[in-house]
């Protein structure tokens, strides 16, 4: 079989989109773009390659590996991640993936942590611990939460339980429903007592608040910590903001930004009934009391978007003082976060979970994962 190794670059994202949905990961070229392409990752290497494909004579993808880099901080200093994404290979010629990560060691610029917070089964797992020398996170490394807004959640598990999984009938019951949500919310607003901040919805990461914000968070971080760079937000996620599929909402005290919350429609997206991941959450100074309330009204705004659960799936510092209250049911999953890193110091940190790791926006689950996603 004669093949040849083609880089990945930002020219042929729609061949890695064939690729990818052809290895059971389906994707679309603006996913890949947004997730690879990171402009802020420019000020850290050169590197315009994100991997490789191995393809033979008739133009067929026999195996892929992808890469990508994040710009991360440690303390106030900028350094380099380094992640993957998109692996798969035929069965037959499964050594081809060999090939394909000797290459990409060739290009790939080195940087001083590499992360893995998508790691899908055991298999996965043991790979990255055995080939990758990965170690888990430290903290809740396999566990995610859950909570129902919504009745309706409730007997929409039954019935699939049962096997009954028409979507009519799930419509249905959510419909009529509906009315004890909308009677829950009212009376959480009336009995809602005098908060320290203002939760306000926003429809993009443009209002210049956020780089005080991001100044603000930055110089308070002890740790390891994503670069939540303004810039780097709106690439991420304006589009799917104006899509309707992710929200943002910020808490707000003495008109400055305290926090925010984001959330993504779980999957690929649909009608209502829907389910919702927070897939980023923070506070200057990762303040326990906005943590809590943010976290408690990401739930009401997923409700109010026809919402009936939201999930979590991170192992941020101290979430037991303000995320357990909020997010009462939890389930112990798979292995979904792993590191490496050989700097002692970074390491000590990453050991003692300080900062603010190990979460949604530390690769590429922030930006949803299972099914076609584009937005």
């Amino acid at each position: 079989m004669n093949v040849e190794i083609i880089p990945i670059t930002l020219n042929n994202l729609s061949l890695v989109s064939k690729a990818a949905a052809k290895f059971g990961m389906p994707r679309s070229v603006g996913w890949l773009k947004r997730c690879f392409f990171d402009p802020t990752v420019e000020k850290l290497t050169k590197d315009k390659i994100r991997g490789h494909m191995s393809i033979d004579e008739s133009g067929d993808i026999k195996a892929i590996q992808c890469y990508y880099y994040l710009p991360c901080y440690f303390r106030q200093t900028m350094i380099l991640g380094n992640t993957g994404a998109i692996l798969g290979a035929d069965a037959k010629y499964g050594e081809e993936v060999l090939v394909v990560l000797d290459r990409n060691r060739e290009t790939q610029t080195k940087g001083m942590l590499r992360i893995g917070n998508c790691i899908v089964g055991n298999r996965s797992a043991t790979v990255a611990k055995k080939a990758n020398r990965m170690k888990e996170a430290p903290y809740r490394s396999c566990e995610y939460r859950i909570r129902a807004i919504d009745w309706a959640a409730f007997v929409i598990a039954i019935i699939e339980r049962m096997h009954l999984r028409s979507v009519l009938l799930k419509k249905t019951i959510f419909m009529v429903l509906r009315p004890l949500f909308w009677l829950r919310y009212w009376l959480h607003c009336f009995f809602k007592r005098d908060d320290v901040y203002r939760i306000v919805q926003h429809a993009s990461f443009d209002d210049t608040r956020f780089e005080d914000f991001w100044r603000r968070f930055l110089s308070a971080n002890e740790g390891v910590i994503c670069s939540r760079e303004p810039r780097r937000l709106q690439w991420l996620f304006n589009e799917s903001i104006k899509a309707g599929k992710v929200l943002l909402a910020t808490a707000e005290k003495a008109d400055r930004i305290e926090g925010y919350v984001l959330l993504r429609q779980r999957g690929s997206g649909g009608l209502a009934p829907r389910s919702y991941d927070i897939i980023d959450i923070c506070a200057i100074g990762n303040d326990i009391t906005c943590l809590r309330m943010l976290a408690c009204e990401a739930t009401w705004i997923a409700g109010r978007n026809g919402g009936v659960k939201v999930y979590f799936e991170g192992c941020m510092p101290k979430q037991e003082e303000w995320l357990d209250e909020i997010f009462p049911y939890h389930k112990n999953g798979q292995l979904h976060t792993m590191y490496k890193v050989i700097n002692p110091e970074i390491k000590d940190a990453l050991e003692q979970n300080r900062g603010w790791f190990f979460g949604p926006l530390d690769g590429e689950r922030c930006l949803g994962h299972g099914g076609y996603i584009d937005t």
